[in-house]
């Protein structure tokens, strides 16, 4: 181990002038031409020499100073005791307490003031690994705070993995000071170093008159081969106003054996519309931590803009990067604050209701005049939810108004339409709407409604129409006739007009035939189906064996719901009797139109009107007919004959 650095000499209690050096036998020589003396047995570890005869205490101690900075700050004395300088590791020629550095050296020792006494100072250390500059080199710093009142003993004990056994021993600061160094040479032997500061022996004694801090102990660790890659982490500083900067710093678990590159990630949330840091200071960003360091800054800037807006931060992320290991956190955000005034806010009202056809008037204010005319962007809407409209489209939507300059207000007018439509009374708005300039000149939102009314007549009601008469239910003809030995007949009911739904007829039946002897028992309804005009009405034919002549069935049409009876509400249905030796086949048949009624348009040209014959005629057979209504023959339609010939 080199020697101590930086310390004083002081005076021991047995009257020696002592130095905390290493054994030196050229500094030994320069000490004792001083006094011509020999050090005494027990003291030679110290390098003392005897005081000279006539020496006070004070001159004494200003000699030992003197030795001492010529010793460290000129590296020592030759054989014949001259000084010589000692030349010092590479990087290190102006460290402190190294080549030259007076500040813990210079101030000569006081031994007026031994007995001073003043609050403790705190004692503190750490280790400076040289791997980066001077390889193999490493510097113990001792801090004291506040400085030395007098020259202070402050106990250590260290450990070094080249030697077994730990060494205890004192650094010495010198009056006004507040720090010494030690350098090691020999710092490149694989393994942990170590300095721990101990407490204070015989305190209160000046000079060991001080106390422990934090750290307290420092270590250094030397790698032999391949060495763990550092774990790096991140945190952030105090909140920063706009325009500040944003500070970090970036800790290593061990410090690297080269300048490293570390790459961050800048951003900020913008999500409320706060913007502090420039796009160019944002993204990807890269910080160096120096050779042997363990720690490195960085600062992000931050932008002094006019724009009132939230608050907000910015964060800088570690990257993943070669040569380290991301640690967590890996992150960290610093808040910024906003220093902007909001801008001042435009209110608005309107004025009395209006006519349709007058102007609805608003008034705009701003609270502080402007220096130059002011823009104000308004939006003009109407609720026309009700079917009203008295805005014309062109003097809707969005429109300007201008505060002139020195004047704090303006005033806007809708104008509305005077139409002739009755509609129900409504109302124009003007809201505020936000200034496009940066930063904004006002604050936006505000906004005012005037009531419009209308002086239309409303139209006189509609007279309701008349009401709708219910279909006419009529026997398609009066009569008809079925053989016995038919099987069935179908017995037509025509509806006009054609029902919209669902209608149900009712009829009641009667008759010289017998239900169950001859036909089959009838329900007495009919159903219609909607749009359908025409229902027929199924009768099941018994045959018997018994000569009865020829027998009837009568249906009559009964009244209902959702229908009116016509005039041919009756229909007979006779059954032929096919069991008296022939008879039946002597009966004249019995001839009914197919339908009640029919119709036809007017350029239809020819319709056919058929006639129905039951039983079948076995010879030709010529059946008279008469023409009503209210049609004229000859100019409606042409004259009829009133016969038709059927075979």
């Amino acid at each position: 181990m080199a020697s101590w650095t930086g310390e004083s000499g002081a005076l021991n209690e047995g009257g020696w002038i002592g130095a905390s050096l290493y054994e030196d036998s050229a500094m030994r020589r320069a000490i004792r031409r001083v006094g011509e003396l020999r050090p005494p047995r027990n003291a030679r570890k110290r390098f003392p020499a005897r005081i000279p005869a006539g020496f006070s205490a004070k001159r004494t101690a200003k000699l030992a100073a003197t030795l001492l900075a010529l010793w460290i700050v000129g590296g020592g004395a030759d054989a014949s005791g001259q000084a010589v300088r000692r030349e010092a590791p590479p990087g290190l020629e102006n460290s402190a307490g190294v080549g030259g550095n007076a500040g813990s050296v210079a101030a000569p020792f006081d031994a007026d003031s031994l007995d001073a006494r003043d609050d403790r100072p705190v004692a503190t250390v750490k280790i400076h690994n040289l791997v980066c500059t001077a390889p193999g080199w490493a510097i113990i710093y001792v801090y004291l705070t506040p400085q030395a009142a007098q020259y202070t003993h402050i106990n250590f004990r260290d450990e070094h993995p080249g030697r077994p056994n730990q060494n205890n021993g004192a650094y010495v600061m010198t009056k006004g000071n507040t720090e010494v160094h030690h350098l090691l040479d020999d710092a490149n032997i694989p393994g942990t170093y170590s300095v721990t500061l101990k407490p204070p022996v015989n305190a209160p004694r000046t000079y060991n008159y001080y106390t422990l801090g934090e750290p307290s102990s420092a270590t250094m660790h030397v790698y032999g081969g391949s060495a763990p890659e550092p774990t790096l982490t991140i945190s952030g500083g105090e909140a920063v106003t706009e325009g500040g900067e944003a500070l970090f710093s970036l800790t290593a678990s061990r410090p690297p054996e080269k300048n490293l590159t570390v790459k961050l990630s800048v951003s900020e949330n913008e999500a409320d519309g706060q913007d502090f840091v420039d796009a160019a200071n944002e993204g990807s960003k890269t910080v160096t931590l120096p050779c042997g360091e363990t720690r490195v800054d960085y600062s992000a800037p931050t932008v002094d803009d006019l724009v009132d807006e939230p608050d907000g931060a910015v964060t800088v992320a570690i990257e993943s990067g070669s040569g380290y290991v991301v640690g967590d956190p890996g992150d960290a955000a610093v808040p910024v604050l906003d220093n902007d005034e909001p801008p001042p806010a435009i209110a608005i009202s309107g004025g009395g209701a209006v006519t349709e056809g007058d102007k609805a008037v608003f008034e705009i204010t701003i609270p502080k005049a402007p220096a130059t005319n002011l823009a104000v962007n308004l939006s003009v809407s109407e609720n026309e939810g009700d079917g009203q409209d008295f805005v014309d489209a062109a003097d809707e939507g969005s429109q300007t108004v201008i505060i002139p300059a020195q004047q704090s207000s303006a005033v806007w007018t809708a104008p509305t339409v005077d139409d002739r439509a009755d509609e129900p009374d409504g109302a124009v708005t003007v809201t505020v709407v936000a200034s496009t300039d940066t930063p904004a000149l006002y604050s936006a939102g505000a906004s005012a409604s005037v009531a419009i009314r209308d002086n239309d007549e409303s139209p006189p009601p509609l007279l309701p129409p008349p009401p709708s008469s219910p279909p006419q239910a009529s026997f398609a003809s009066p009569a008809s006739s079925v053989a016995e030995n038919a099987g069935s007949d179908n017995v037509t009911i025509s509806i006009h007009p054609a029902p919209t739904t669902s209608l149900s007829l009712l009829y009641a039946v009667d008759g010289t035939a017998s239900v169950h002897a001859d036909y089959e028992e009838l329900s007495g309804e009919a159903t219609v189906d909607p749009g359908k005009a025409r229902v027929t009405i199924p009768v099941t034919i018994i045959d018997d064996d018994v000569a009865e002549g020829n027998e009837t069935v009568a249906l009559t049409l009964a009244g209902g719901d959702g229908y009116e009876m016509g005039s041919a509400n009756v229909h007979t249905l006779t059954i032929m009797d096919d069991d008296d030796d022939g008879a039946t086949a002597n009966l004249a048949p019995q001839a009914s139109f197919a339908s009640a009624d029919s119709s036809v348009a007017e350029n239809a040209g020819v319709v056919h009107v058929a006639f129905t014959l039951r039983p079948a005629p076995t010879s030709a057979l010529k059946i008279h007919y008469t023409v009503g209504g209210t049609a004229t023959p000859g100019a409606d339609f042409a004259a009829l004959p009133g016969t038709v010939s059927a075979s």
